[in-house]
């Protein structure tokens, strides 16, 4: 379902639909992970070990672009993409690195002082958390 509507996306915008291309496509529509442009890459050259870094990192510019998937910047070391537009935020764990998705109503516009809504059209929000996952904590 998602699949089909990035490719009749694509062929909107005039842009050709590739093998490469569907793999990203699957590749994120099939993970939880927020992958960044090197974990698709090392996932893509699996199954066509000629494409380049430069097709994975355009089309995940690409599907930004239409407004498809989102870049994640909650790490100063990389950018993560989330093929999840709705509404919500991340944690990050500062060890591993592994980021999941928070799903909340007390997240939102309302928490801004009033204030600050007075004097702007709120548009969009981007709120990220860090700390340590139960994984690595059990580790220490």
């Amino acid at each position: 379902m998602q699949i089909e509507r990035m490719i009749r996306r694509f062929r909107e915008a005039g842009l050709k639909i590739t093998p490469q291309r569907v793999a990203i496509f699957e590749y994120l529509y099939t993970t939880t992970s927020h992958p960044t442009v090197d974990d698709i890459y090392a996932y893509i050259t699996g199954r066509f070990p000629s494409v380049s870094l430069t097709t994975v990192y355009n089309t995940l510019q690409t599907m930004v672009g239409l407004g498809e998937i989102e870049e994640i910047a909650i790490s100063h070391e990389r950018r993560n993409f989330d093929p999840d537009t709705r509404p919500h935020s991340h944690i990050m764990c500062v060890k591993c690195k592994r980021i999941e998705d928070i799903y909340t109503d007390n997240l939102s516009e309302n928490c801004l002082p009033e204030s600050v809504r007075k004097r702007y059209r709120i548009l969009g929000q981007r709120i990220y958390f860090y700390g340590l996952c139960s994984r690595c904590v059990a580790e220490k």
